[in-house]
């Protein structure tokens, strides 16, 4: 069908619309800068705060502010080296920025080269000069798209040579970063930190679902290797009283805030009950006394349970070895006789631990798995309807030749029928998208999977899996069929004519790329420069700030609000936005340039972001950055699928067969990645912490150390567990409630037990506030000897913000 000007009109919408929202975001950016210092400089406010520290139990690393000039926080920013961002940030955040750098790398050459030699050969096509009432007639980008492209035109080698480069090209930039990805992770399993000492196990038996059983079962493997042996019990209603707990805090300090503040209202009351307003047959009572009772009511529960020996185990448990080497062995061991028990792995960062879900029973787990299955599918054939209906607003101007009471259409101006045909059509779907990604959210939460992390990874999956076959493949078929519904109805109608319906529906096929670049547009301008500004962040906590946060514990929580960076949302975008200029880069090459662009304002708003106003609790290892080089992949056979039916619809035949060639490549490297890699990227190379390295790299390790104190040595090349690290893998169910203090900056702010006799002082120093300091110091001094200059087994210090609860 023909590419009217309407449709690269239609670009300039998302364009004007996403520049000056980009425009009013940059302007705020600069305002908030110097008016919200607590957001943007979040790594040095923490620096100076005890509540926040990296995993040494040191200050959180960060580097001086930048100039609160507009463009003064570019060069500190580009300043920030990728080495740095490994050992002082975290592997999780230097492999998402290589990976939008990489991007960008593999993009910019991908314009430079379809610049070359696809312009000049589409250009010169012949449809541009039909007559516009033609249904192969092409205007504006459609000139340089493959829709100028005569069927069987030699042309098309053209398009095939580009397309096997940019495989090659994409092929060589993921073998590097494939080798960078399993250099750092070789160094991450090299790290001192928890999870490298620590085996997690899920589908223990029956008989063995005691510590004393597990520690036997383990020892008499590992002799003198274990440390420790946990067996998860189920407490998830400890968690749930814990939250009510922390809830009746933050609510007593509040009342005795209000008490002292606004003391001319009286004593501060409230309706018991989950709604004031629907208990308003209930007296109301005194606020303050009120919540002193549930503390107590709330901590003589907790107790109770926690203090219950006949706990009722789960299935799972975390085994803590003295040593890394034998955590790696145990990680790797099969220790069941059959698939349903003892099921090993490397253990997650405490911090990451999926407590909720992790003792879950197999049986269960197969359901809920076999359940987000179901609903994906569902989401898959619903949103066939969706999308159509999405595509059919794409292509109104199409419609009125078959729907009468759309004529009225024909008579709006371009630009507007451009704004309706490709602007809105993008608002719908992203924010229909929305929906399917959030239950699916839900659903991964459910399944037994050990680490937020892998919980993290199995909705991007999902997601990925509904955006290939929900979106791209729906937009690309849905929209083309819609778009020559009165050309379709005519050739059916004529037999003589049916062996044109391939190539209109192959002509047809490029005009799909306005709506995936208004897309992109779209993320670009007001998806990045909405996060970058930080606007939702400022918002949220000028709300909690104004309304809602009176005290001293208030406040700490409202400023660690939307703190950590969040990894799901851009690895989810990034994933589809590859896929669709991939599969494009050569239909329309004008999508390069727009790509290009978006992954240059994601990789230094990223970056700037992560450096100065970003700290994560836990650091995975960088384990999403695997999953996005494999999706890339997929992208890759998505590409050659799409240009193999496309170039067949156009009826050459040489260029669709030779497109045999990049497919068995990518077969090949594909094949090659998953035998080479995954092994070493799970469970990094034993000889590096195996006491296994040759004369060479024992001088070498001992050269890096710099350490003058011999005792200090001789204990990091021994590889003994620290002792701290025994508590970390310890249910956070379980943990003793720490002694109340009140901040509500009342002088006398009435807690429970000693509190109420005003025997604060001595409650403060009584055994079990004792007990909780030392358990915090010990935390905080756990791998105090761990550091970037002094350990030879860890080039990579990972030292994302541990954030204890307030």
């Amino acid at each position: 069908m023909a590419i009217p000007l309407s449709d690269s009109l239609g670009l300039i919408w998302p364009v004007i619309i996403g520049g000056i929202i980009a425009a009013v975001m940059h302007v705020l950016f600069h305002i908030f800068r110097k008016k919200n210092p607590l957001i943007f400089t979040f790594r040095e406010m923490c620096s100076k705060r005890q509540e926040v520290a990296n995993s040494n139990g040191k200050p959180l690393y960060f580097k001086p502010a930048p100039s609160t000039s507009f463009f003064g926080w570019i060069k500190p920013t580009l300043d920030l080296t990728e080495d740095e961002i490994v050992k002082q940030y975290g592997l999780d955040q230097a492999m998402w920025l290589r990976l939008c750098r990489a991007m960008f790398e593999y993009f910019a050459v991908s314009t430079l080269v379809t610049a070359l030699i696809l312009y000049a050969v589409y250009g010169t096509g012949p449809n541009k000069n039909l007559p516009e009432d033609n249904d192969l007639f092409v205007a504006g980008l459609g000139v340089v798209s493959m829709s100028n492209v005569d069927e069987k035109s030699a042309r098309f080698y053209a398009t095939w040579v580009v397309d096997t480069l940019l495989v090659v090209f994409m092929l060589v930039i993921l073998a590097r970063e494939y080798k960078v990805f399993t250099k750092y992770r070789i160094y991450y399993k090299r790290l001192r930190i928890p999870a490298n000492y620590g085996v997690v196990v899920m589908d223990v038996p029956a008989k063995y679902r005691s510590n004393e059983a597990l520690f036997e079962v383990f020892n008499s493997a590992y002799p003198d290797q274990v440390e420790s042996a946990c067996l998860v019990v189920d407490l998830k209603n400890v968690l749930k009283l814990k939250k009510q707990y922390e809830k009746a805090i933050l609510k007593l300090e509040l009342a005795e805030w209000a008490s002292e503040n606004k003391a001319d209202k009286g004593p501060p009351q409230h309706r018991p009950g989950v709604c004031g307003c629907c208990m308003c047959w209930k007296e109301k009572v005194d606020s303050v006394t009120f919540w002193k009772g549930e503390m107590d009511r709330l901590r003589s529960e907790i107790e109770e349970i926690q203090n219950d020996p006949e706990k009722k185990p789960t299935r799972a448990a975390f085994i803590l070895f003295k040593t890394r080497r034998a955590a790696s062995i145990a990680s790797q061991t099969v220790f069941g006789s059959h698939a349903k028990e003892w099921h090993t792995s490397c253990a997650p960062d405490p911090e990451a631990v999926n407590w909720a879900r992790i003792g879950m029973h197999q049986g269960a787990a197969t359901v809920w798995k076999y359940n987000s299955v179901f609903w994906l599918c569902f989401f898959l054939l619903v949103w066939a309807g969706v999308v159509a209906a999405v595509m059919a607003v794409a292509n109104l101007s199409n419609l009125c030749k078959s729907i009468s009471w759309l004529c009225w259409i024909n008579d709006l101006p371009a630009f507007i029928v451009g704004l309706l045909e490709t602007y809105l059509p993008v608002v719908i779907l992203i924010v229909l998208n929305m929906i399917p990604v959030l239950v699916m959210k839900i659903l991964a939460k459910n399944e037994r999977l050990h680490s937020q992390g892998l919980v993290m990874a199995r909705i991007r999956n999902y997601v990925f899996i509904l955006q290939v076959f929900g979106t791209y493949f729906f937009v690309v078929i849905g929209g083309t069929v819609i778009a020559n519904v009165s050309t379709i109805q005519d050739i059916i109608s004529d037999t003589d004519k049916l062996k044109e319906l391939p190539f209109v529906l192959a002509a047809a096929v490029p005009q799909n790329a306005f709506f995936f670049m208004a897309l992109i547009i779209t993320n670009m301008l007001i998806g990045l420069h909405v996060q970058f500004s930080q606007l939702p962040r400022v918002i949220v906590m000028w709300i909690f700030r104004k309304f809602l946060s009176k005290t001293k514990r208030a406040h700490l929580k409202t400023d660690l609000i939307m703190a950590p960076y969040m990894f799901l949302k851009p690895y989810i975008e990034v994933a589809i936005i590859v896929l669709i200029t991939l599969a494009y880069q050569t239909i329309m090459p004008f999508i390069c340039v727009i790509t290009t662009c978006y992954f240059a304002l994601q990789y230094i708003y990223t970056k700037y972001t992560i450096g100065f106003t970003k700290a994560n609790k836990w650091d995975d290892g960088g384990y999403m950055f695997r999953g996005a080089l494999k999706q890339i992949i997929m992208g890759l056979y998505v590409k050659i699928l799409t240009m193999i039916g496309l170039l067949g619809l156009n009826k050459a035949a040489g260029p669709a067969a030779l497109e045999a060639i990049p497919l068995v490549c990518v077969m090949v490297f594909h094949h090659y990645v998953n035998k080479m890699y995954p092994p070493v990227i799970k469970y990094g190379s034993f000889k590096e912490y195996g006491n296994v390295l040759d004369e060479d790299e024992y001088n070498q390790g001992m050269a890096d150390l710099r350490v003058d104190d011999p005792k200090k040595l001789s204990f990091m090349l021994t590889d003994m567990v620290p002792p701290a690290y025994e508590a970390q893998y310890i249910q956070p169910a379980l943990k003793p409630l720490p002694e109340f203090v009140s901040q509500s900056g009342v002088k006398s702010p009435g807690a429970r037990g000693a509190h109420d006799r005003g025997e604060d002082l001595e409650a403060q120093h009584s055994p079990a506030v004792a007990l909780a300091k030392e358990a915090s110091d010990e935390k905080h001094s756990q791998k105090s000897y761990h550091t970037a200059d002094d350990d030879p087994s860890s080039k990579i210090n990972k030292t994302d913000a541990q954030f204890e609860d307030a």
